[in-house]
């Protein structure tokens, strides 16, 4: 059964509560979440028992960044610039 859930921080994602999953890399107990743009994003419970997503509690959340090659926005703006 799919619930809306408000996370610690606002965001409001849907989920299966009772389809649990482990994190590939730390192990933690995550369930996979969908927020309001279509993208999947794995929340958790926080120590205090509030949803979060979870990397804000995985230590491995850096090894999951999409491209290490990402512009950042001086350079993405230089690139603009030059279309």
């Amino acid at each position: 059964m799919f619930s809306t859930i408000t996370l610690q921080g606002g965001c409001v994602v849907t989920a299966d509560l009772t389809n649990q999953a482990k994190c590939s890399k730390c192990k933690m107990a995550i369930v996979w979440s969908v927020t309001k743009n279509l993208k999947n994003m794995p929340i958790c419970n926080d120590k205090d028992g509030q949803w979060v997503s979870h990397f804000s509690n995985c230590v491995f959340h850096k090894e999951f960044r999409k491209g290490s090659d990402r512009l950042d926005e001086a350079s993405r703006q230089k690139e603009r610039e030059l279309w």
